[in-house]
């Protein structure tokens, strides 16, 4: 198998991935409130980056992670996601779907001059 379709593989396991966890937070977004299902994703990713982290023998926090930059980037992240649940939870998930597929097609054309 060449690289290509390696990363290919990948590609289409992550889509998958991210395919679920829509799913899961839907789910959960009808038996408890969108906090805490967004709080206890985000307490298992921060657990399995944490753990991954360690296993290959790198930092979990590195300090360039408390950069300036980095921590506006992080504040934008922690936003886009809280709306995109929300997206989730309040609409067909097919419908966020798509807006989320269109957003690098809106960046490109709002970036254009």
């Amino acid at each position: 198998m060449t690289a290509n379709q390696r990363g290919s593989l990948f590609m289409v396991a992550a889509m998958a991935g991210f395919a679920v966890e829509d799913m899961f937070i839907k789910s959960a977004a009808k038996a408890m409130p969108l906090g805490q299902v967004l709080a206890l994703m985000g307490a298992l990713g921060v657990l399995w980056f944490a753990l991954q982290s360690r296993r290959v023998g790198e930092p979990a926090f590195p300090a360039a992670l408390r950069s300036r930059t980095m921590l506006v980037r992080s504040s934008f992240e922690m936003v886009g996601r809280l709306f995109y649940s929300l997206a989730i939870a309040l609409t067909p998930i097919s419908v966020a779907s798509a807006i989320l597929q269109a957003t690098p097609l809106v960046v490109v054309a709002g970036a254009a001059h």
